[in-house]
């Protein structure tokens, strides 16, 4: 069996047909974060800035 990835993979969520993504707060609540317009460069962009921050805050929560 594949190890799960760490990194949330965007999805289309068909009533708002934009790309969207569930990440997990450092206190373990599921979180739904709408990137914009589904398959757009705003949410590509949206999506890499989305993961840079969250990573960088889950670091830094799980450092000190």
């Amino acid at each position: 069996m594949r190890p799960k990835s760490p990194f949330p993979k965007s999805y289309l969520h068909k009533p708002t047909n934009q790309d969207a993504v569930v990440v997990r707060d450092p206190d373990g609540k599921r979180r739904t974060i709408y990137l914009g317009a589904h398959g757009s460069a705003e949410a590509k962009q949206r999506c890499r800035e989305m993961m840079a921050a969250h990573f960088s805050a889950a670091s830094c929560a799980t450092v000190g």
